[in-house]
Protein backbone atom coordinates (compact mmCIF):
# COMPACT_ATOMS: atom_id res chain seq x y z
CA UNK A 1 0.00 0.00 0.00
CA UNK A 2 2.94 2.30 -0.45
CA UNK A 3 2.31 3.34 -4.06
CA UNK A 4 -1.14 4.50 -5.01
CA UNK A 5 -2.38 3.81 -8.51
CA UNK A 6 -4.60 1.62 -10.67
CA UNK A 7 -2.73 -1.51 -9.53
CA UNK A 8 -3.95 -1.04 -5.94
CA UNK A 9 -7.33 -2.72 -6.53
CA UNK A 10 -5.61 -5.78 -8.00
CA UNK A 11 -3.15 -5.95 -5.09
CA UNK A 12 -5.99 -5.68 -2.55
CA UNK A 13 -7.87 -8.51 -4.28
CA UNK A 14 -4.74 -10.69 -4.34
CA UNK A 15 -4.16 -9.99 -0.65
CA UNK A 16 -7.73 -11.07 0.13
CA UNK A 17 -7.41 -14.25 -1.96
CA UNK A 18 -4.17 -15.10 -0.14
CA UNK A 19 -5.78 -14.53 3.28
CA UNK A 20 -8.82 -16.61 2.29
CA UNK A 21 -6.71 -19.56 1.12
CA UNK A 22 -4.43 -19.42 4.17
CA UNK A 23 -7.48 -19.21 6.47
CA UNK A 24 -9.26 -22.33 5.16
CA UNK A 25 -6.04 -24.27 4.51
CA UNK A 26 -4.87 -23.43 8.04
CA UNK A 27 -8.14 -24.64 9.49
CA UNK A 28 -7.73 -27.88 7.56
CA UNK A 29 -4.24 -28.38 8.96
CA UNK A 30 -5.37 -27.56 12.49
CA UNK A 31 -8.26 -29.99 12.23
CA UNK A 32 -6.03 -32.85 11.11
CA UNK A 33 -2.93 -32.37 13.27
CA UNK A 34 -3.27 -29.47 15.69
CA UNK A 35 -6.64 -30.06 17.29
CA UNK A 36 -6.80 -33.83 16.93
CA UNK A 37 -10.06 -34.24 15.06
CA UNK A 38 -11.94 -32.34 12.40
CA UNK A 39 -14.99 -32.05 14.64
CA UNK A 40 -13.49 -29.16 16.60
CA UNK A 41 -12.85 -27.13 13.45
CA UNK A 42 -16.25 -28.08 12.10
CA UNK A 43 -18.08 -26.91 15.21
CA UNK A 44 -16.06 -23.72 15.59
CA UNK A 45 -15.72 -22.55 11.99
CA UNK A 46 -17.19 -24.65 9.19
CA UNK A 47 -20.66 -25.47 10.54
CA UNK A 48 -21.48 -21.83 11.47
CA UNK A 49 -20.34 -20.72 7.99
CA UNK A 50 -22.52 -23.37 6.31
CA UNK A 51 -25.45 -22.38 8.53
CA UNK A 52 -25.10 -18.68 7.59
CA UNK A 53 -24.91 -19.51 3.89
CA UNK A 54 -28.00 -21.76 4.11
CA UNK A 55 -30.04 -19.20 6.06
CA UNK A 56 -29.19 -16.33 3.71
CA UNK A 57 -29.71 -18.50 0.61
CA UNK A 58 -33.13 -19.47 1.92
CA UNK A 59 -34.02 -15.86 2.68
CA UNK A 60 -32.70 -14.52 -0.65
CA UNK A 61 -33.88 -17.56 -2.64
CA UNK A 62 -30.55 -17.39 -4.51
CA UNK A 63 -26.84 -17.87 -3.97
CA UNK A 64 -26.10 -14.45 -5.43
CA UNK A 65 -24.46 -12.93 -2.33
CA UNK A 66 -20.95 -12.60 -0.94
CA UNK A 67 -19.96 -15.22 1.60
CA UNK A 68 -16.20 -15.41 1.17
CA UNK A 69 -15.49 -12.62 3.68
CA UNK A 70 -16.54 -14.82 6.57
CA UNK A 71 -13.08 -15.07 8.16
CA UNK A 72 -11.67 -13.62 11.37
CA UNK A 73 -10.31 -10.08 11.41
CA UNK A 74 -12.27 -9.11 8.31
CA UNK A 75 -15.71 -7.56 8.46
CA UNK A 76 -17.62 -6.69 5.33
CA UNK A 77 -21.06 -5.06 5.60
CA UNK A 78 -21.97 -6.43 2.16
CA UNK A 79 -21.35 -10.07 3.14
CA UNK A 80 -24.47 -12.22 3.48
CA UNK A 81 -26.72 -9.47 2.08
CA UNK A 82 -29.38 -10.08 -0.56
CA UNK A 83 -29.54 -7.77 -3.50
CA UNK A 84 -28.91 -7.10 -7.14
CA UNK A 85 -25.88 -4.93 -6.38
CA UNK A 86 -23.62 -7.94 -5.85
CA UNK A 87 -20.41 -7.89 -7.88
CA UNK A 88 -18.19 -10.98 -7.66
Amino acid sequence: NQLEGPHQEFLNEMEFVFEFIVWWFGLGVLSSVGLGTGMHTGILFLFPHIFKVCVVASRCETLDFKSSNDIWFRSDPTAFVCGDSFEP
